[in-house]
């Protein structure tokens, strides 16, 4: 939706939405860009008409339960890496700069750095 159609940036920012757009899947929902004006209700016909399609497609079949399916898993992997990272870093917090020294002179790469971190961080665990 972009609301304030009447101004002169609506047509440049429907533009770069509908690009942006255009780089997602084709085989998923498509969106349509829905032009109001709040003040003067223009558009807001429209945008009840795309509401009311998207649920129905939400509807269909396993749509709504395949997205929650979705959704619930990215949230998931997003909160168990940020709590896996804050561990490891509370568990690991002295081997950093030891690692990142390493780093630095060549002795160790990246693979090596965070199979040493991890294994500090195992042996922290036990």
């Amino acid at each position: 939706v972009i609301n304030k159609a009447d101004r002169p940036e609506a047509d440049a920012l429907y533009l770069l939405i509908q690009q942006l757009l255009n780089f997602k899947n084709s085989d998923l929902w498509q969106p349509k860009i829905v032009k109001t004006i709040a003040t003067s209700s223009e558009g807001i016909n429209q945008l009840v008409e795309e509401i009311q399609t998207h649920t129905e497609y939400l509807s269909q079949d396993q749509n709504l339960v395949n997205l929650r399916r979705t959704q619930l898993k990215e949230r998931l992997i997003k909160i168990l890496h940020d709590e896996i990272t804050q561990k490891l870093a509370r568990s690991a917090s002295t081997s950093f700069d030891e690692t990142i020294n390493k780093l630095e002179s060549g002795v160790w790469n990246l693979s090596k750095s965070v199979e040493f971190l991890l294994d500090q961080s195992s042996q922290g665990n036990k």
